[in-house]
C-alpha cells in the first residue's frame, strides 16, 4: 500500500513540473488589440484592425506544423447615448481559418466559406494586416444616424483546433464520446507486484493534457474611437439657413 503512495506521489509530482515548465512560451506578451476609427458607408462600416501576441510559441508551432487555426471576430456596434447605457445596434461574428503551406512556406487566410483572403510569409504579417492592405468590413445592420456618435467593441479568439474537435476531444478525456454516448472514464493504471492502482485525471491533469494536444484558445479585446460623421446641428439652425 505504501508503495501504491508513493507511485501516486511521484506521478503528481512529476505533472507539476511538467505545467511548471511546459507554459513558459506563454510570458512572451499579453496580447494586444488596435482598432482604427470606423468609417461608414450607407451599409457597411470599415475600420483598420491591428493585434500583436495572439500567437504566441505553442500556437506558432502548431501552424508550422500543419496544424490549421481559427481566427474569430465578434463585433458589436454601439451608438453613445449620454446619461444612459449605450445602444447596441449591431453585432455579427466573422470566422477566418489560417493554414500554413509547409511546402510554400506561407500562411493563407479563407473566409468561412473557403474563399481566400490572402497569403503572407510571417505571423506578424497576419497580425498587422490580416495578409492584406484591405480593411476590415462590417456588415448586418440598419442605417445609421450620420450625426450620432458610434464605436465598435471587438473581440478576437485565436482557436488551434475547430469547436468539433475540442468537443470531441474534451468528451473523449472525459469518458464520453463526440457522438454522446458513454464510455468509461479515462484513467491512469499502473501495475504493481501488490495489485493495479487506477485513478482519474483531475481538472488540471485535463487542462495539462488539453495543451500539451494543442487545443488553445486565445483572446483579446478592445473598442474603437468613438466617430460623429456629421456635425449635430444646433435646434434652429436649418431655419435660419432658409
Amino acid at each position: 500500500m505504501d508503495t501504491q503512495k508513493g507511485l501516486i506521489w511521484l506521478f503528481v509530482l512529476i505533472l507539476g513540473l511538467l505545467l511548471f515548465l511546459y507554459p513558459q512560451s506563454a510570458l512572451a506578451g499579453s496580447p494586444k488589440l488596435q482598432l482604427g476609427e470606423p468609417q461608414y458607408d450607407e451599409s457597411l462600416i470599415k475600420l483598420d484592425v491591428q493585434f500583436q501576441d495572439l500567437f504566441d510559441q505553442d500556437s506558432r508551432t502548431s501552424l508550422q506544423s500543419g496544424v490549421p487555426a481559427t481566427l474569430v471576430f465578434q463585433w458589436v456596434l454601439r451608438k453613445e447615448v449620454y446619461g444612459w447605457r449605450d445602444t447596441e445596434v449591431g453585432s455579427g461574428e466573422i470566422r477566418n481559418r489560417v493554414i500554413f503551406d509547409v511546402l510554400e512556406e506561407e500562411f493563407f487566410l479563407f473566409n468561412h466559406q473557403g474563399r481566400p483572403l490572402g497569403a503572407c510569409t510571417a505571423v506578424a504579417e497576419i497580425e498587422s494586416s490580416l495578409c492584406t492592405q484591405e480593411e476590415f468590413v462590417l456588415r448586418g445592420f440598419d442605417p445609421l444616424d450620420k450625426e450620432e456618435s458610434y464605436y465598435v467593441e471587438m473581440e478576437i479568439s485565436l482557436i488551434v483546433l475547430s469547436d468539433e474537435q475540442v468537443r470531441g476531444f474534451e468528451d473523449w478525456l472525459s469518458g464520453g464520446s463526440a457522438d454522446g454516448s458513454e464510455e468509461d472514464p479515462v484513467v491512469l493504471e499502473i501495475s504493481l507486484e501488490e495489485g493495479d492502482v487506477s485513478f482519474g485525471f483531475s481538472d488540471m491533469a485535463l487542462g495539462f493534457v488539453k495543451r500539451m494536444a494543442g487545443i488553445s484558445e486565445r483572446k483579446v479585446k478592445a473598442e474603437s474611437p468613438k466617430v460623429q460623421w456629421v456635425e449635430k446641428q444646433a435646434p434652429g439652425n436649418s431655419e435660419r439657413q432658409r
